[in-house]
């Protein structure tokens, strides 16, 4: 993999950001302030990407070149919009099967469970666009190329994209060490979203919320629980083996 590529400095970052170029995330100089960070904060709004306030050690360690207080990081991948993926998906007379991960922050538990979801048939991932983990090279080494090769749909409300999905059909499937009911008791031949939490709080509140259904992996052993990714792949198998069967 090669290394993760930036850009720098007011003009790049404009051109980029005016063409429409996938942008990761936009990191901007602490207390920075004036005309061109507004435009800078009004285009990265419209377009979903997330802002982060960082020290001058943090920019410098990005590019050791005269940045201006503002860097990106460019995305490896193309983003997809929901709404054309459930179409497209649709279409094509699939029942659709995605995943949604609510605040996974570790690079390679969130590679690993993507590498999964792909092999194992789903259509597509739905992140929020903070708190969860970079696509960046290391993601895309531990997914061993499905980010490459599976849709991703970057969500600025990550809430309103679940109610999208119970709008189009889809039942929303949360996992959490909460739940009652045994994951293997679900029925999953029908229009799914599986939604996954975050690394040691799990799902949120609002997610919990909002899912039509909350499951759980029965545990024989001492352990307490699962790592994320591990959860995720079983989930995903149950999910999947429900509609070879």
């Amino acid at each position: 993999m090669n290394k993760e590529q930036v850009i720098f400095g007011w003009h790049p970052i404009f051109e980029a950001l005016e063409s429409g170029k996938e942008l990761q995330r936009v990191f901007l100089l602490r207390g920075l302030r004036g005309e061109r960070t507004d435009r800078c904060l009004s285009l990265c709004k419209v377009q979903g990407i997330p802002i982060q306030y960082v020290p001058q050690q943090k920019l410098d360690r990005l590019t050791r070149k005269n940045h201006q207080g503002v860097v990106a990081h460019v995305s490896p991948i193309s983003y997809h919009e929901l709404g054309h993926l459930l179409s497209d998906i649709f279409e094509r007379g699939e029942v659709p099967a995605l995943l949604a991960m609510d605040g996974v922050t570790d690079v390679r538990n969130f590679g690993a469970i993507c590498r999964s979801a792909e092999a194992l048939g789903f259509h597509g991932v739905i992140i929020p666009t903070t708190g969860m983990a970079l696509i960046n090279d290391d993601a895309i080494k531990s997914s061993s190329g499905a980010l490459l090769r599976m849709p991703v749909v970057r969500s600025q409300n990550f809430a309103a994209s679940l109610r999208e999905m119970q709008m189009s059909g889809l039942a929303l499937a949360g996992l959490s060490e909460k739940a009652t009911q045994p994951l293997h008791t679900a029925n999953f031949n029908n229009p799914v979203c599986l939604v996954m939490g975050n690394e040691e709080k799990g799902l949120s509140e609002a997610s919990i919320r909002i899912c039509d259904m909350l499951l759980r992996i029965p545990l024989a052993g001492s352990t307490a629980s699962l790592n994320v990714s591990a959860a995720a792949a079983i989930a995903l198998y149950e999910v999947s083996s429900d509609r070879m069967a």
